[in-house]
């Protein structure tokens, strides 16, 4: 068998310590309930069927609503009952 050339290595004089493990943990905020809000809002919409027929419960920091969802534009969300709801005051919003 023929013998190969070896292979150039170079030499590391240094420590390297790149391979470090994070863990952040936070109390979930206004921005993360409306990102989980945002999710299943996109959910809704851009799942099997249309928004119109599936029924929500959304709660808000005024009043509960069981209605269905029309439409959804960047900061609020319109009911089949011509009714809009901000999303920021969205607390939690579930399918029935």
């Amino acid at each position: 068998m023929k013998k190969l050339p070896q292979i150039y290595k170079n030499k590391i004089n240094k420590n390297i310590n790149n391979n470090k493990e994070y863990c952040y943990l936070k109390n979930n905020t206004s921005e993360d309930i409306e990102y989980i809000i945002t999710e299943k809002l996109n959910s809704i919409f851009h799942g099997v069927g249309y928004p119109y027929n599936k029924t929500v419960e959304i709660i808000t920091k005024d009043k509960t609503y069981q209605t269905s969802l029309l439409t959804r534009t960047k900061n609020s969300v319109i009911t089949i009952n011509d009714e809009t709801i901000p999303i920021k005051d969205i607390i939690t919003l579930n399918l029935k």
